[in-house]
């Protein structure tokens, strides 16, 4: 296994004794998954990018337990995604598209397809409050199986980001909000959902950058559910990692507005998301 010179030499001895640990467990009984820390996740995610053998690096994602490859998602670059989790467009489709097992009640010609469809007309309805739109998509989808939930949620994501619907309006923002409603109710923790969601979860943080001040930042962040605000914040408190330095630098600005803000603005989901991840 190679490593990246430059990336180990500037760690701290103590960060080394870290990553000795780390690859020590790796190679341990290959039956036990893996749980790391906050601080492991972190090192973790440093470790990947020192680590040139991407072969070695699957090996190590696929050893940690599933809240762990999520958390680790989160932080990794894009650049470090596309092998970890392939998406494959062709197999989603034929996922959603094969009949669903009967069940009491329901017709036996339900399918994942007609399931889907009946999600996007949902994220689509704009006389539907967020509310509203939980309840319509909790019934929807209540008989399926968390296995169900992943090609599901990977055809919802695909079809949002080919719309290519500009986040620059209330109604716009408004199918954003329904989205990640319903998308909260397909396993969102799932690492797989969540490599997919990345892309939309980027274009979201560019429209909160967009917005004209903090306060608006925090009312707008406040919509959405806990899952999808604790994900856009752990996102945002990776800045330290980004390369591209705009973009690091409007991480950073966006974290700094959100921590100041929502001590002037009273909030409900921001706020259970700040209890357990408070910005320092």
């Amino acid at each position: 296994m190679q490593l990246n010179e430059s990336e180990i030499n500037a760690l701290t001895p103590t960060q080394v004794r870290g990553v000795a640990d780390l690859l020590e467990l790796v190679f341990q009984d290959s039956d036990t998954t893996i749980e790391l820390d906050e601080a492991q996740t972190t090192l973790t995610a440093t470790l990947f990018q020192a680590i040139q053998d991407k072969s070695f690096k699957q090996l190590f994602f696929n050893r940690l337990d599933p809240d762990t490859q999520f958390e680790l998602l989160e932080v990794l670059p894009e650049s470090e995604l596309s092998y970890l989790l392939p998406f494959d467009d062709e197999d989603q489709i034929q996922d959603i598209t094969e009949p669903l097992p009967s069940t009491p009640g329901k017709q036996s010609n339900d399918s994942l397809k007609q399931i889907f469809l009946d999600l996007v007309a949902i994220v689509q309805d704009t006389s539907l409050s967020p509310a509203k739109a939980a309840l319509k998509a909790e019934e929807k989808i209540k008989d399926l199986t968390d296995a169900q939930h992943i090609p599901l949620a990977k055809a919802l994501i695909s079809q949002l980001i080919s719309l290519n619907i500009p986040i620059n309006t209330p109604q716009n923002f408004g199918s954003y909000v329904r989205f990640y409603v319903v998308l909260n109710f397909l396993s969102p923790r799932n690492p797989a959902i969540a490599k997919a969601m990345i892309p939309i979860i980027e274009k979201t943080i560019l429209a909160l950058h967009a917005l004209p001040n903090g306060q608006w930042i925090v009312k707008v962040l406040d919509q959405l559910p806990v899952g999808i605000i604790e994900f856009i914040i752990r996102r945002l408190s990776a800045y330290e990692r980004v390369t591209h330095f705009e973009k690091r630098m409007m991480y950073c600005k966006l974290l700094l507005d959100i921590r100041d803000q929502s001590k002037n603005i009273p909030t409900k989901a921001l706020h259970l998301v700040l209890k357990q991840h408070p910005i320092s």
